[in-house]
């Protein structure tokens, strides 16, 4: 249920030498992510900063792979992963429940909540918060915005013309004005 949520995966993860993934955490502490080391460059030495030439670093601690052996981290916590060595990186990489979501219900309580977090967060990507006196956006509004409210304007009919999100002072909320006709959806 976790990986066809989007939560959980198994995938071949692999870096390039010259590498870095930039600093970056996940939304909720609901999985933890294991790093099986499949190929990891034999360089040995550090970057310019004392830390490995090819690791993960997790909170301020760097750690490096084996082959063979797993480096278990918690993902909510910020962290980079970079390859500063010689040759190629390849772990695989598994994410799964936190051990302490030991009951369907705690599964199911945690992976609603993640998918209302990130319904909210595609909510503010459409439309960031409003002043606080002005009128949240309709439902049909944020239907056309998502791209779910068909195509032709309400106005006039007219397909593809597109429309202009606009903030309107005088009602206290967002609209979508038509290009073709003007026609106004508060």
């Amino acid at each position: 249920p976790m990986a066809e949520a989007g939560a959980g995966e198994v995938v071949l993860s692999r870096l390039e030498p010259g590498t870095r993934v930039a600093p970056h955490c996940a939304r909720a502490n609901h999985r933890l992510t294991a790093h099986l080391g499949v190929f990891v460059p034999p360089e040995p030495a550090g970057g310019d900063d004392g830390a490995p030439a090819c690791g993960l670093r997790v909170g301020e601690e760097w750690r490096t792979w084996t082959e063979g052996s797993v480096v278990l981290f918690d993902d909510s916590f910020e962290h980079e992963v970079r390859n500063l060595a010689g040759s190629v990186r390849v772990v695989l990489l598994i994410r799964f429940w936190h051990p302490q979501l030991n009951s369907e219900a705690r599964r199911s309580e945690a992976l609603a909540r993640m998918q209302a977090d990130m319904a909210e967060a595609e909510r503010l990507q459409l439309l960031p918060p409003l002043a606080p006196a002005w009128a949240e956006p309709s439902a049909e509004l944020e239907a056309v915005l998502r791209g779910d409210g068909g195509g032709a304007c309400r106005g006039c009919g007219a397909e593809g013309v597109g429309a202009d999100l606009s903030l309107d002072d005088a009602l206290g909320r967002a609209t979508l004005v038509s290009r073709c006709c003007g026609f106004t959806l508060v």
